[in-house]
């Protein structure tokens, strides 16, 4: 195994520095901590920036007063696969060297297989730091609690020549620059994935370590431990022993199929798998199928379609038996449905295969059975077997009724016995009928001798109205009173409560809130729906050496009155112009509210990772307020525009636009 790791320079030159430059560092630790000093930390964290997008610049990361002298595995998988996506989880202890005195040291790790010291391809680190600390005499470098020179809660390591803590491990410095080093072992567990940048068969992880020139500070966890100047970090890959990236045992290359011999073969420190197939394995005792192993699926049992099996037999009602498409021998004996003896006559009926190869002894058809003539009218009866073979003639009896009576305004017909029905007959014009209400749109119903019942209603058209213009204007239609169509009263405006009066008519009552607004920190969703937000226009931004350092406000709101008539999406999109530079959404705070300023579960939030779009997909039909918070404490770092720029917010809800608003970002007058 092979470790790849700078040499360390651990001689009193390369270890210390000038008093002037050490005081000066001190004082810009002393300025920086003032202002970040309200800024909350964290222990670990992944999913950060790596050294270089996090303190800007170009750092060198060339010093060696604190460095990785090696990893261990403690806990997870013992191989892994370089060609994995997919992390996995590790606990390792670290061995640090160190040299002299150093304070709240850091460590970086890229979680994606990329260097810790600078990753483009976004916020790859995950960061920790020594903890817990103990005092600067009560202490333990092999686990903690840590050496504290100093109140905060991050570790700090003591010069190699002391012993503070009364029970120091020191030795030779590994990687070949000699000198003596203090051992300090840290225990952490990570997400990473499988790397293996030198091919040796162990995998190794890009690592950084940071650490501050001088003691005190505000150090709250793994985020305040940037390195005190841009060379005051070491960076290199480091393997992490017991962690393989190959094969060393014949279990570690059991591929999940049963019909395949397993092997491992060793070749230096790197393993190499190798699966056999072995067809006996996948015999599944079935005559209609093949069996075969295949190396990437298992064992395959292709059907002997159509080869013979079981039984030869072949009659009228049976057939040869075959395996099917699914491996299966099938009997192939005739279905029910197939005839095996035919109809001899109308009074006959056919014979049919009972399905287990016979055919049935021979039968009639029973009596009542259709035959002869099909006649059938209502004196006149269809012709039928008598279940002995003959067929009969059967006409209705004169006491048979021909034609029922079909209504109020109709009688009813008796068979004359001859096979005939008489003429229709009708009640006398006048009768009495159907309905007899009696209203403003109908009158009792009467035959009209032609064996119609007439329902007598008022014209259609005829005037009924109730009294009341919000239902519409009521008219008769064939003997009902309908209603009119009612006014439509919605006015288009979301905002507006809708009503109907029963004499004046429609009624609408309420008003929108503001359209698209910045506003300033801590304004709420009530000050914008009631109207007493107010509108920030401009930000303020403070320089040190050509870089912004300050902006004031520190951050703001883009609050907006929403409509959308379907279920769609919400998307505000960001933009500055020339000057390229964007502010971020703090903390992924994106909300929707009701009209009443409750906040609401709907949607997905989605924002890009410069912040210069934010999506919130699949929100209901409905009226809602957007709010999103913005950091303009992004912009640190960046080189001013020249000298003004100005942000435009651009909402759109369900593809139509929503609003817009912008704020001018200057400097301080």
């Amino acid at each position: 195994m092979s470790t790849k790791l700078k040499k360390l320079r651990c001689c009193c030159t390369s270890l210390y520095r000038a008093n002037a430059v050490r005081y000066g560092r001190t004082m810009v630790l002393l300025v920086v901590g003032l202002l970040f000093a309200a800024q909350p930390a964290a222990a670990q964290v992944s999913g950060t920036a790596c050294i270089k997008e996090e303190i800007g610049g170009n750092p060198s990361c060339t010093a060696n007063d604190v460095r990785i002298g090696s990893y261990k595995l403690i806990s997870g998988p013992t191989s892994c696969d370089p060609t994995s996506t997919t992390p996995i989880t590790v606990t390792i202890e670290a061995t640090i060297e160190s040299g002299p005195d150093r304070y709240n040291i850091g460590l970086w790790i890229n979680q994606k297989g990329n260097s810790a010291q600078s990753d483009t391809t976004g916020p790859n680190c995950y960061r920790d730091f020594l903890h817990p600390t103990g005092t600067s005499t009560s202490c333990q470098q092999q686990g903690g609690p840590y050496y504290a020179a100093d109140a905060n809660v991050c570790g700090d390591v003591y010069a190699q020549n002391t012993d503070p803590c009364g029970n120091k491990i020191t030795g030779p410095c590994t990687g070949g620059g000699g000198g003596t080093c203090l051992f300090t072992k840290f225990t952490f567990t990570v997400d990473i994935l499988c790397n293996d940048s030198d091919n040796d068969g162990t995998a190794d992880v890009s690592s950084c370590t940071s650490w501050k020139q001088s003691a005190g500070g505000v150090c709250a966890g793994a985020l305040d431990t940037d390195p005190g100047t841009g060379s005051k970090c070491n960076c290199s890959s480091v393997d992490i022993t017991g962690l393989h990236t190959g094969c060393t045992t014949a279990a570690d290359c059991d591929d999940g199929i049963a019909c395949t011999t397993d092997s491992c073969e060793i070749v230096g420190t790197n393993g190499t798998c190798s699966h056999t197939t072995n067809d006996s394995a996948c015999d599944d005792s079935n005559g209609c199928t093949t069996d075969t192993c295949n190396a990437a699926t298992g064992c395959v049992n292709t059907a002997n379609t159509g080869a013979a099996c079981g039984s030869s037999s072949d009659t009228v009602c049976d057939n040869p038996d075959t395996c099917d498409a699914n491996g299966v021998c099938q009997p192939n004996n005739e279905p029910g449905t197939t005839v095996c003896r035919a109809d001899a006559g109308a009074c006959d009926v056919p014979e049919n295969c009972d399905g287990a190869g016979s055919c049935p002894a021979d039968a009639f058809e029973p009596a009542g059975a259709a035959c002869g003539s099909s006649s059938d009218t209502v004196c006149d009866n269809p012709d039928t077997c008598n279940g002995t073979g003959s067929c009969q003639t059967n006409n209705e009896p004169g006491t048979t009724v021909c034609r029922a009576d079909a209504g109020a305004c109709d009688v009813p017909e008796n068979c004359d016995g001859a096979g005939s029905c008489p003429a229709d007959a009708f009640e006398p014009a006048g009768t009495a009928c159907g309905s007899s209400s009696d209203t403003v749109c109908d009158n009792p119903d009467t035959c009209n001798a032609t064996g119609s019942c007439q329902t007598n209603n008022e014209a259609n058209g005829t005037a009924c109205d109730d009294g009341t213009v919000c239902d519409g204007h009521e008219v008769c239609s064939n003997g009902t009173c309908n209603p009119g169509t009612p006014l439509n009263c919605d006015d288009g405006n979301v905002c507006t409560a809708d009503s109907c009066n029963a004499t004046t008519g429609c009624v609408n009552v309420g008003s929108c809130p503001a359209d698209t607004q910045i506003a300033p920190t801590a304004t709420t969703c009530s000050d914008f729906a009631n109207g007493t937000a107010a509108d920030l226009t401009e930000l303020f931004y403070g320089t040190k050496g050509g870089a912004i350092n300050s902006v004031s406000p520190g951050v703001l709101f883009l609050y907006d009155g929403i409509h959308l008539g379907s279920t769609g999406n919400i998307v505000v999109t960001q933009s500055d112009g020339t000057w390229a530079r964007l502010l971020g959404v703090h903390q992924a705070q994106v909300v929707l509210y009701d009209l009443s300023c409750t906040k609401l579960n709907v949607g997905t939030v989605s924002i890009s990772a410069d912040g210069s779009v934010v999506t919130i997909s699949g929100v209901p039909a409905g009226d809602y307020i957007l709010g999103i918070k913005y950091d303009p404490t992004t912009l640190k770092g960046y080189t001013p525009p020249d000298p003004t720029a100005t942000f435009n917010f651009s909402v759109v809800a369900g593809g139509i636009g929503s609003g817009s608003d912008s704020v001018d970002v200057k400097p301080k007058p």
